[in-house]
């Protein structure tokens, strides 16, 4: 007669671990942990028009270790004088646990605020310093009213997705 069932899985012992790593491996790496929203006071202000702008950025990185520490030395600094610049009302940080994707969403009251932000001395000098890191990189904006919530990290994804511009 046939063998046991003992006997006929003996095959897949072996093999249990590798194949039980290889999905949690898949299910972690495909994990995400993000900042909660944090609401700044420079943002007090009323929003141009009735509406906000929100900004998402998805950087993907490579090179050395030393290539991605200038990048996380420029996000440091960046973090560091966010919450003292005009028009913004708020900001999150997201990242893989263990990829390579970092994404930023950060929520002002006009176009204006978002570009004088962009011009300042610490986004300019992040920008370069995290370069050599980027493999890739995305954003979108999208305009919002001001009274709607802040936009889940799903809702950011969706306009990456659909308005997402790569550079």
């Amino acid at each position: 007669m046939g063998s046991s069932i003992s006997e006929r899985a003996k095959w897949f012992k072996p093999l249990a671990k590798p194949v039980l790593y290889l999905l949690l491996a898949g299910l972690v790496g495909a994990c995400s942990v993000a900042t909660p929203f944090r609401k700044v006071a420079a943002g007090t202000g009323q929003a141009e028009h009735g509406t906000t702008v929100v900004v998402i950025t998805e950087a993907t990185l490579g090179g050395s270790s030393e290539q991605r520490s200038g990048f996380w030395t420029g996000v440091q600094s960046v973090q560091a004088v966010l919450p003292s610049q005009p028009g913004l009302i708020g900001y999150s940080l997201r990242q893989e646990l263990l990829g390579n994707r970092v994404w930023t969403m950060t929520i002002w009251q006009s176009e204006l605020d978002v570009r004088r932000f962009a011009d300042t001395a610490t986004h300019r000098q992040a920008m370069q310093s995290g370069a050599a890191a980027l493999i890739n990189l995305r954003f979108a904006r999208i305009q919002r009213d001001q009274h709607m919530p802040v936009p889940t990290w799903e809702e950011a994804m969706d306009a990456l997705e659909v308005a997402g511009k790569k550079y």
